[in-house]
């Protein structure tokens, strides 16, 4: 279901948050993100606890989430 909506959205990319308390979703967001990738999306994956934010830096996400989208989203500016 997600890859087709994906494509039937025309998405550049894909943000997956995998909750670290939350060992339950974590084999369907592998097998998610796995399919997504398969499908030519990029998934950006993000593992965090949505509860508590002792360990959370927005900084360091900024970093990450620019990286993402400079080295695995590509630029359609450019076409």
């Amino acid at each position: 279901w997600m890859v087709s909506e994906s494509a039937a959205c025309s998405i550049d990319a894909a943000v997956m948050l995998s909750p670290e308390s939350q060992r339950v979703s974590v084999p369907g967001n592998k097998f998610t993100k796995q399919a997504l990738e398969a499908a030519g999306v990029p998934v950006f994956e993000i593992s965090a606890d949505m509860v508590d934010a002792t360990d959370w830096s927005h900084d360091r996400m900024v970093d990450e989430v620019e990286r993402f989208l400079r080295d695995r989203v590509p630029d359609k500016t450019k076409d």
